[in-house]
């Protein structure tokens, strides 16, 4: 490898080889993802039942990881991104001739992120991305669909329910911040006081939400090869 290649390239190809990489690992606690996605491919389809099958399993699947992504780190998106994958070929299918590639194509359009309660949140994607793609399965036989969440903020008026949550979580680091646990009052259902810990206190508050931050069933968003 030094024969033929300089002494740092050569160096770097034995080494690679061997699965050693002497360059330093960064921290990255802390870091924020800046989109949450879901994709799924498929065999080529027009059928829009098939299609709307996986448009209400990746819906329901951005819609749950954003929930969860909301209490975490105190955001919420703007908007969603809409990505399909289609062949040009004349009947939608993958080329047999090698050339699936160069006649594969991948589009994307923005949808807007909606406001509500769960289920309506995943109904309302599901509708948006159906529009869009009404016309593109008239022309085009789909082989894959995704959705994408993004553009985050965290400044201005958050979404009902996300207020009280983000104000909670304030108040329970403050009161936690000094040694050891303070424990605090809380005021149950029926008017009774109970003494409550913060994390006791801030899963009490988290069940009292709604449906919005009820998970769905674990889906497995596969992706085949293309």
């Amino acid at each position: 490898l030094l024969h033929h290649f300089s002494s740092e390239t050569g160096h770097f190809m034995f080494n690679s080889c061997r699965g050693v990489d002497m360059e330093e690992v960064k921290e990255t606690t802390g870091a924020l993802v800046k989109s949450i996605t879901a994709f799924k491919s498929f065999t080529a389809t027009a059928n829009m039942k098939e299609i709307q099958k996986w448009l209400t399993i990746i819906a329901n699947e951005i819609v749950t990881r954003v929930a969860k992504d909301m209490v975490r780190n105190k955001r919420y998106p703007k908007t969603c991104t809409l990505s399909y994958t289609y062949y040009t070929t004349s009947d939608g299918k993958r080329p047999q001739d090698g050339s699936h590639r160069s006649q594969r194509n991948t589009r994307s359009v923005r949808l807007q992120y909606p406001i509500g309660q769960k289920l309506q949140k995943a109904q309302d994607l599901q509708t948006q991305a159906l529009k869009k793609l009404l016309p593109i399965i008239s022309k085009h036989p789909l082989r894959g669909v995704g959705m994408s969440a993004n553009n985050f903020e965290t400044k201005g008026q958050p979404p009902a329910g996300v207020a009280s949550i983000n104000s909670f979580f304030s108040a329970a680091e403050k009161s936690s911040s000094g040694k050891g646990e303070k424990v605090t009052n809380a005021t149950t259902k029926n008017g009774t006081s109970s003494m409550l810990r913060p994390a006791a206190q801030k899963n009490q508050i988290l069940a009292g939400v709604g449906k919005s931050f009820t998970p769905v069933a674990e889906t497995t968003l596969d992706t085949a090869k293309g």
